[in-house]
């Protein structure tokens, strides 16, 4: 039997829900250009957010898929800004976050997220935006990262070359990034309590010879000390094809870990 599914077409959503009672959801966030199916859709049709939801090991948890462009014109044109606050914005409405100025709560006490390349830029700028903004009471313990170009990437660099792409300009090499520099010394500062587990590629895609995120790049503001290669290429890492994949076994072990400490137990704040 097909998992209960709440599906919007047109802003391409899918909810999957256990029950009306689990207070942890997963939320999966694509990257640039990426989609609510095709990024997660292996070669068999087999579906990372599907095979989490339907794991008994991860049966506390329920998994939101949103794609966060404001419209299909807009995919080029949004920069991560403005893909951060519609981001913000689609989960108020589906309730993983509370709506201040509507005064709506959150279904959830604990929002984990799973990003793939640019989506862990775009989820760390809405989360640095929900920390200005925002009083919940909602918990990010973590966050999972599978080939993110945290300090740039070559490839974004060498498209601007022959596009304006907003959105490859945000992931230009960190030296020549300064909205990057300044998202990073936030989060390496660490004023939030959300640890970030990272995974990189080790195979290049087959139109370029070289990585599309190095390994310096996608771990460059990880948390956890156990940084993982997976042997597959910027698309296929979060391509799981069963829940035997390294990937998604991966996955599953950052999920269950047990965190850290809190940050008010942490020793930067031992003298305050």
């Amino acid at each position: 039997e097909d998992p209960p599914s709440a599906y919007e077409g047109e802003r391409n959503i899918e909810l999957f829900q256990h029950n009306h009672k689990n207070k942890k959801v997963i939320v999966f966030i694509h990257g640039v250009g990426g989609h609510v199916v095709d990024t997660w859709r292996g070669a068999d049709n087999t579906r990372f957010p599907e095979l989490a939801f339907t794991d008994p090991k991860l049966k506390e948890f329920d998994v939101f898929i949103p794609t966060y462009y404001i419209s299909e014109n807009s995919k080029n044109n949004s920069n991560i800004f403005e893909l951060a606050q519609n981001l913000n914005t689609v989960l108020e409405n589906q309730g993983i976050f509370s709506n201040k100025n509507k005064k709506t709560a959150s279904k959830y006490n604990e929002v984990y997220f799973v990003t793939h390349s640019m989506g862990n830029i775009v989820t760390r700028t809405m989360l640095t935006l929900r920390n200005v903004q925002a009083d919940d009471h909602t918990e990010v313990p973590l966050l999972i990262s599978f080939a993110s170009p945290s300090s740039g990437s070559q490839l974004a660099e060498f498209s601007n070359l022959f596009s304006d792409h907003r959105q490859l300009n945000d992931m230009d090499i960190l030296e020549k990034n300064s909205f990057l520099s300044l998202l990073n010394q936030i989060w390496l500062s660490k004023p939030y309590d959300t640890e970030i587990a990272c995974a990189y590629e080790s195979k290049s895609i087959s139109e370029t010879d070289f990585l599309v995120v190095t390994k310096e790049s996608a771990t460059s503001v990880c948390t956890r000390a156990d940084k993982k290669e997976l042997e597959e290429d910027h698309f296929s890492i979060v391509k799981p094809q069963n829940t035997k994949s390294e990937s998604y076994i991966w996955f599953v072990e950052q999920l269950t870990k047990k965190a850290a400490k809190k940050g008010w137990e942490l020793d930067r704040w031992s003298n305050n």
